[in-house]
This record gives C-alpha cells, sequence and structure tokens, in this order.
C-alpha cells in the first residue's frame, strides 16, 4: 500500500452526453441515486451510494462537451476507478516517488443542496496519467466534505446493493485476445497498481470459454 492511498473509494462509469438516458437505465435496475451535480470543471454526475464506497455516473451537459472531451468523445461504460486518499498532496508524492508521474493535484468543488441550505462539496483529485491503464483512468481523491456526499437516506436501494465487489480480466487474458484480434499495441504490466486496494478485493479471473 502506498503511503496516503488508502483503497477504493468510487467507480466512474462514463454517460457522455447522455446523463438523462443513463440514470433512467441504472433507476431500472433498482438503484437511488442523488440528485445531479455539476463540477467546477465542467463534468456533471449521480451518485449511487453503497456504504463505505459508491458508483458516479459522470458526463457532460448537452454542448458541454469542449471542457471535458474525455468524458464526451467515448462510449458509456467504465470510465476509471478512484481510490481514497487521506492526503491528496501526501499520495502525489509518493506516486511520483513510485514512478508513475502524476500532474498536479486538482480541486474540484461541486454544489449541493441540504435542509440548512446550499453547501460546497470540495475534493482534491490526483489524476494518474492516461496510458497508466489501457482500460480507463486511475485517480486518487481526498474529500474534504464528506458529509455531503455520505448522507443519510441514500444509501439504500431497492435491488438491496450494498457493496462494490470488482472482477478483473487477466492481464495474461486480455494480452491473448488482442494478439487474436490482430492488436499489436503493447500493455503495460500492471504489478505496480495491485496494491492500492486497500479493504476492497480485486481478484483477476480468466472467462470460461
Amino acid at each position: 500500500m502506498l503511503p496516503h492511498i488508502l483503497g477504493i473509494d468510487h467507480v466512474l462509469i462514463r454517460a457522455g452526453e447522455a446523463m438523462d438516458a443513463a440514470t433512467d437505465a441504472w433507476a431500472r435496475l433498482g438503484f437511488r441515486m442523488t440528485p445531479r451535480g455539476h463540477h467546477s470543471s465542467g463534468s456533471i454526475n449521480h451518485l449511487i451510494m453503497l456504504g463505505p464506497d459508491y458508483l458516479e455516473l459522470i458526463g457532460v451537459p448537452e454542448g458541454g462537451a469542449a471542457r471535458r472531451p474525455e468524458l464526451a468523445q467515448q462510449p458509456p461504460g467504465l470510465h476509471g476507478i478512484a481510490f481514497a486518499a487521506d492526503s491528496a498532496s501526501g499520495a502525489h508524492a509518493a506516486l511520483a516517488h513510485a514512478g508513475f508521474a502524476p500532474p498536479p493535484v486538482e480541486a474540484l468543488s461541486r454544489p449541493v443542496n441540504t435542509a440548512e441550505g446550499p453547501r460546497e462539496a470540495r475534493f482534491n483529485l490526483v489524476r494518474l496519467p492516461a496510458d497508466t491503464v489501457p482500460w480507463g483512468r486511475l485517480l486518487v481523491c481526498e474529500h474534504l466534505t464528506r458529509e455531503l456526499v455520505w448522507r443519510d437516506g441514500l444509501r439504500s436501494h431497492p435491488n438491496g446493493a450494498r457493496e462494490i465487489t470488482l472482477v478483473v480480466e487477466s492481464q495474461q487474458e486480455s494480452l491473448r485476445r488482442e494478439r487474436k484480434a490482430g492488436s499489436k499495441r503493447p500493455i503495460k504490466p500492471m504489478t505496480r497498481l495491485l496494491f492500492l486496494v486497500g479493504g476492497t478485493g480485486i481478484e483477476p479471473v480468466t472467462p470460461a470459454v
């Protein structure tokens, strides 16, 4: 485990410019979502709170692709995994020391309506370089206002979901499938990332044929 990195915080699901369709689909699956949030970076989101972690549906408003093109130009689906941190600056230093070359810490916020009036949820993010893994993005998130994210009444769902379980294809199987399809794209070894899971298990599996 790298210093200051505590485990998985949330999983990001990309909705692009089709957030209404995405929220409708997840609601029909039995999930309760937070009201729509508007980030200072130009993205929009809904959260599906699951106890200590959560899913984040993230996209852009219609016509807002220019500010977050990475969310608008890719198809809907898994966008990335965010790891929890007790210090974004400390995690940034640890990642840099481990050779990941992260860009500077990014401050992010979004308005939140509460019974006491409007508040602002604030976060510090460390985004790992886009080519760290071939399937999406990795980032580290320090919550500065946790009470505005983990709120009562949002963690129970009609379908009974309570936590995130990640099942990933083994790297060897992924490489075999890409080579069979004719791809010559190199895949970076992921051994340095395995210690980042904290209390959440990630088990590589080989699909049944």
